[in-house]
């Protein structure tokens, strides 16, 4: 159960961020004038479904509806943050209110909210005690395994990956772009090469390694400084609170299966 409780915390620490910083920018994205505009959402024409889905939602992801579910977020993330072997049950409220913020940024939704809303559902499961346990612990950890050997399988096939480029590009965007940091990177030379070969190497190697009790530990480590590092260079905080939140449960898996 501390392991459970552990993952609970670490997720809530990356949806209180990643709610702070919704209702910090909340005139700039959900606003009437704003680049979420719910509205726009609604008259979308090009995904008919998710335009229905808000029409009967529109209560609670409109411009007001939604700054409360907002509310709600923060206050059950801080709730299981600070007492989570009283109100681990909430987390099913949180995977809910993922849904909707979801549905609100569907025009913006990252990997990470992918894997935090797979994470909050498996969170949900396990949450019900006795057989469940295991089994939403299960749904977990295949699901962090699948994310993490298809992310390395698409940057294996990709050239730009394979000749040692991409972090330079990366580092070059605009959403994630560090200049001092690029700098550094292309000075690397050769580097740059073991570097994105390092990264595809973790991803594709993780699903066995951190299966294995005697490599667990230490591919865990390495998880958690390879996403500090992404998220000290390319801002992708949210993956960082959003992965590791799993590896508690990696762990508790592979010693207890």
């Amino acid at each position: 159960m501390k392991l459970y409780y552990l993952s609970l915390c670490l997720i809530s620490i990356g949806i209180l961020f990643d709610t702070l910083h919704s209702l910090f920018y909340y005139q700039k994205y959900y606003s009437k004038s704003g680049i979420f505009n719910v509205n726009i959402l609604v008259n979308n024409k090009q995904d008919k479904s998710v335009s229905k889905l808000l029409k009967v939602l529109f209560p609670i992801v409109n411009e007001k509806g939604f700054y409360y579910i907002l509310l709600l977020r923060l206050a059950l993330s801080l709730l299981i943050l600070f007492m989570p072997h009283k109100f681990y049950n909430l987390i099913f409220l949180v995977f809910l209110t993922q849904l909707v913020f979801n549905l609100r940024n569907t025009l913006a939704l990252s990997g990470a909210d992918q894997m935090r809303t797979i994470i909050l559902f498996g969170l949900s499961i396990i949450s019900l005690m006795g057989h469940f346990l295991m089994i939403g612990s299960l749904f977990i950890v295949c699901q962090l395994y699948i994310s993490y050997f298809f992310t390395g399988y698409n940057k294996i096939r990709s050239p730009i990956w394979r000749q040692g480029k991409a972090m330079v590009y990366v580092l070059n965007s605009e959403l994630f772009g560090n200049r001092a940091i690029q700098n550094f990177v292309i000075n690397l030379g050769r580097g740059n090469k073991i570097l994105c070969w390092g990264i595809i190497l973790f991803q594709l190697t993780f699903p066995l390694f951190a299966s294995i009790q005697f490599t667990n530990i230490y591919f865990l480590v390495v998880g958690i400084i390879f996403h500090l590092i992404l998220a000290i260079i390319s801002n992708l905080n949210d993956f960082f609170w959003t992965f590791i939140s799993a590896y508690p449960i990696v762990y508790y898996v592979v010693f207890h299966l």
